[in-house]
């Protein structure tokens, strides 16, 4: 019988070896499912880590993404809102300075035509008035007085028949050298009614009355005729004054007394006096041709005409009174009216213009011989008449007549200025300012030019992108044809619509934008510098001066004969002449179109330099731009101060920005500079900016980057004293040193790290001391990185930092876009550092953003990330069908497909395996752990069940015993 405990131990050793061996297995797998469990968190801790590295280091590298844009932004801001705003004073100044010699030219002009022509006239009604006058009266005594003899009547009869009778003439028959004589009713009615003057009426109009004359008195020299039509005058012109008095002292009406003046002027003077004076001549043409030969010739023309005018004759102030200059008839026709030829100085195209031509056309013509014959006169005659015009009317009698107003010459032309600003009512056109300043209308033509050009390229951009619509404009041989533009384009006016040009993407973009220093016709655009600059280089390539030709036709990469050559006429024979040649160049005015009837008071306190409301005062102008900006109370300010309506409020608004502002201030700001180093108000507006970096003296309150953060100044709240010089280096695109190149900023980097070596360089390279690097370095990467671009590149892209770092990641990964080299990970796994994490280095895998963020979503069954995914990419190295699925969900190619699944298969070598080992705290790698585990449990049942088996062997032997 066998030992029953005995047997019982060898069933127990058998057991645990048999149990042993799968328990080995069983551990061996547990293991390497841990493995497998472990890679999507092994990438996605690697992801957490790339992503908090990229972040740190974005801010870094993003500043030279943020840089160039507030460099863009704020300077041109600070041209905007500074520069441009805060020279607006000085620019009217400067205009209303420059527009002044105009004024008192037309002053001089309009005054010299009329004490002339006022004199001339009031001579010609002396002369007439002479001859008018007596003729006149005694014309009027003579009919009166045969009356009185053919009908043995009385004066008194007489007298009403003469005035009240409707058929005076067919009725008696009066005759004056056989001129029949009609009466006052007779003319007046026609011959159908009597006007019925009282006899006390005819009595005082005929023989006067107290002190007023009456026609037939002292009838040799007409003087009492000549004074009833001018107390005549004088009530019609000043009714409030004479009208009643007058009609009160001849016992007359109003109509009465009309019809009578009428008779007068209108029947004696203009009918029956150039009929009975003489037969040959009217007294109207003689006594034109007589006061103007009086004007030109008469020596003692002062004393003849006694005294009337204020002006002396030209014989008598050219000659000094001791001779007659003798000029002809048509020599004096010519000179006051001109001809098709020459000027007259009496011509009218605006009061004044004659004299100012006939000037000027003497002084070109001087001493010619052309001008005498045009004229009609000797060199001497023509002098002497310029000398008399310059010397004794403008030099002084006028300054004379103008002291009788309390005014001085200048003080005449601020008047017109005034009211020419206000009201455009001395040139009615405005001013041509181009014609004032050559250097002002070449900028004006060429601002206008460069315009036209940018509003052609816009005007195709509703339905063509910025570079097509360039070359539109540059190539398209139909452009306006086909496109209905206001201009041709390039190719179109040189081949005459027949032939492309063929101007490539790179010439365009250059000749409109400009190449490094070399100027484009887009180049500060608001003032046309940037057109007329390249027009410079081309006249100077025209004359093939040196290697400007080469030069040109490689800084624009464009052929001189074929490109270059035909750019320059088109800008020159087609857009300056002949579409911007016709444009009016005008602006100074804020009354056009419309007049702003602003009082001369108020116009004049507005241009009031000491005044601090004005728009001529410094602190002034910032009110009214404030204003035109939006500023209510602001507005209410200037309000209350000018008390000026709505519309004209918005009228001065509208034309401080618009005219003065973006046009005449770029402009004026850079004439007002020496040649050779003139600078735009953009150029300007640069250096203010890196002095505001350096020091923020510009704005001491600091930039306010985009209305929403501040910290852009190194030298806030302590100057740093950095020069002009270094600050232009440092923001020096193509300095490969300076903190806005992207490998430059690298070496910075290094130096806030501590790199002496990098530090040092840049100290050198920048001229800087100790304090302005560190100052630099503590500004770009604490201020500035933390404060600034954050919110800056969120602004530029629209995402927020982290969704921007997460966009930025995807590039990391799938081609090194970020660092080409690779980013180096904090310590992890167990490792010193994490390299080499990237999929796309050093080979690009060129997978797109949209694949790389389905890659990567957890929640995707076919992703890397997720538990099942990334077990069908470890199960696709050997199952095709898996492989394909794969491929095709994700869209790749093969090589992308072998890319990714060796990639994975070293995340697990190179960083999932050491993770799980520190995880879960093993002696050894992973494989070897398992393979020791299952091996142990290998020779542990072997042991138990030799043990077992030997137990029952001896059992056995026993019994047979």
């Amino acid at each position: 019988m066998l030992n029953k405990s005995k047997i019982n131990i060898s069933v127990i050793l058998l057991a645990i070896g048999i149990g042993l061996l799968p328990t080995g297995f069983i551990a061996s797998g547990f293991i390497t499912d841990q493995i497998g469990e472990n890679i999507p968190s092994t990438i996605l801790h690697i992801q957490e880590e790339a992503i908090s590295e990229i972040e740190a280091q974005y801010l870094g590298l993003g500043i030279t993404e943020v840089l160039p844009v507030i460099k863009n932004q704020e300077t041109r801001n600070i041209k905007d809102e500074i520069v441009e705003v805060r020279f607006i004073p000085s620019s009217l100044v400067y205009l209303k300075n420059l527009t002044m010699p105009l004024f008192l030219e037309r002053i001089n002009g309009s005054m010299t035509a009329d004490l002339i022509g006022d004199s001339l006239e009031d001579v010609y009604e002396d002369i007439l008035a002479s001859i008018n006058g007596p003729l006149s009266a005694q014309i009027i005594n003579d009919t009166l007085g045969q009356v009185i003899t053919s009908n043995t009547t009385t004066p008194v009869f007489a007298r009403d028949l003469f005035f009240n009778n409707y058929t005076f003439q067919v009725d008696y028959d009066t005759s004056i050298n056989g001129t029949s004589i009609m009466g006052v009713s007779e003319y007046a009615t026609s011959s159908s009614s009597s006007i019925n003057f009282t006899a006390t009426a005819q009595e005082r109009l005929l023989d006067g009355y107290l002190s007023y004359p009456g026609l037939i008195q002292d009838v040799e020299n007409g003087t009492g005729i000549l004074e009833f039509m001018e107390l005549y005058e004088n009530a019609t012109n000043d009714p409030d004054t004479y009208n009643i008095t007058m009609q009160n002292s001849y016992d007359s009406t109003w109509n009465q007394l009309t019809s009578l003046a009428t008779y007068v002027s209108s029947y004696l003077w203009a009918s029956v006096v150039p009929q009975t004076w003489n037969n040959t001549i009217t007294p109207s043409v003689y006594a034109t041709a007589r006061s103007k030969d009086l004007f030109f010739n008469d020596k003692n023309w002062s004393f003849t005409t006694d005294n009337i005018t204020p002006i002396a004759g030209i014989s008598e102030f050219g000659a000094g009174g001791l001779s007659n200059l003798s000029y002809s008839t048509i020599a004096q026709q010519r000179i006051l009216y001109g001809n098709e030829d020459v000027p007259g100085i009496l011509e009218d195209e605006f009061p004044g213009q004659g004299v100012l031509d006939y000037l000027i056309y003497y002084a070109e013509t001087s001493g010619n011989a052309t001008i005498q014959s045009q004229y009609n006169a000797t060199y001497y005659q023509l002098n002497n008449l310029t000398t008399y015009i310059t010397q004794h009317i403008m030099d002084i009698i006028i300054p004379s007549q103008l002291a009788l107003e309390g005014l001085t010459l200048e003080s005449a032309a601020s008047i017109d200025f005034y009211e020419q600003w206000a009201n455009a009512s001395i040139f009615t056109g405005g001013i041509q300012i181009n014609e004032l300043s050559s250097e002002i209308g070449d900028l004006l033509k060429a601002r206008s030019a460069a315009l036209e050009v940018r509003a052609e390229i816009d005007s195709l951009l509703t339905t063509h992108n910025e570079t097509v619509a360039r070359d539109l404009f540059f190539n398209n041989e139909t452009l306006q044809i086909n496109y209905s533009t206001s201009i041709r384009g390039v190719s179109e006016y040189i081949s005459n619509a027949s032939d492309s040009l063929n101007y490539t993407a790179t010439a365009q973009e250059r000749l409109l934008d400009g190449y490094k220093d070399y100027p484009g016709i887009f180049t500060s655009i608001s003032s046309g510098f940037g057109l007329l600059n390249w027009l410079d280089f081309y006249d100077s390539a025209l004359l093939n001066i040196g290697t400007n030709r080469s030069l040109m036709e490689m800084t624009y990469n464009a052929t001189w004969l074929s490109q270059l050559f035909p750019f320059g006429q088109y800008l020159k024979e087609y857009l300056l002449e002949t579409i911007i040649g016709a444009i009016s160049q005008s602006g100074l005015e804020a009354g056009i179109p419309t007049a702003t009837n602003i009082t001369y008071s108020l116009t004049v306190n507005l241009w009031d330099p000491m005044n601090p409301n004005a728009i001529v005062n410094d602190t002034g102008i910032l009110k009214w731009y404030q204003a035109a900006r939006g500023n209510l109370t602001i507005q209410d300010q200037l309000n209350a101060t000018y008390n000026l309506t709505e519309d004209q409020f918005d009228q001065l608004y509208n034309w401080l920005i618009v005219k003065v502002k973006n046009t005449l201030t770029p402009i004026v700001f850079i004439i007002q500079q020496p040649l050779g180093i003139r600078l735009t108000t953009g150029e300007y507006a640069g250096i203010l900016f890196l002095e505001q970096w350096a020091n923020a003296t510009v704005i001491p309150g600091g930039i306010n980057i985009s209305g929403i953060v501040k910290g852009f100044e190194v030298g806030s709240p302590i100057q740093s004293n950095i020069s002009y010089e270094t600050a232009r280096a440092l923001f020096d695109i193509d300095n490969s040193s300076s903190f806005i190149d992207t490998n430059g900023i690298l070496k910075w980097i290094d130096a806030f790290n501590g790199d002496l070596v990098a530090k040092n360089e840049l100290i050198a390279l920048f001229s800087l001391d100790s304090t302005q690097i560190n100052m630099t370095l503590n500004w770009l990467f604490t201020s500035f990185k933390e404060d600034v671009v954050p919110n800056i590149l969120t602004e530029l892209t629209g995402y927020t930092m982290k969704s921007l770092v997460g966009l930025e990641f995807h590039r990391q990964w799938t081609n090194g876009s970020l660092f080409v080299n690779g980013i180096d990970l904090d310590p992890a796994f167990g490792l010193n550092s994490i390299t080499g994490w990237e999929l796309g280095i050093p080979v690009k895998s060129n997978i797109n953003q949209e694949t790389s963020e389905t890659l990567w979503n957890t929640q995707n069954s076919f992703s890397l990330v997720n538990q099942k995914g990334n077990g069908l990419w470890f199960q696709a190295t050997r199952d095709l069908s898996v492989y394909q699925t794969l491929k095709d969900y994700h869209e790749l190619d093969d090589s992308q497909m072998e890319a990714i699944i060796a990639w994975i298969d070293r995340i697990r070598e190179e960083f999932s395996l050491p993770y799980l080992k520190e995880k879960l705290n093993l002696p050894t790698d992973v494989y070897t752990y398992a393979n020791t585990v299952s091996l142990g449990f290998t020779i542990s049942a072997v042991i138990f069940l030799a043990l077992g088996c030997v137990s029952v062997i001896l059992i056995f032997l026993s019994k047979r015993r």
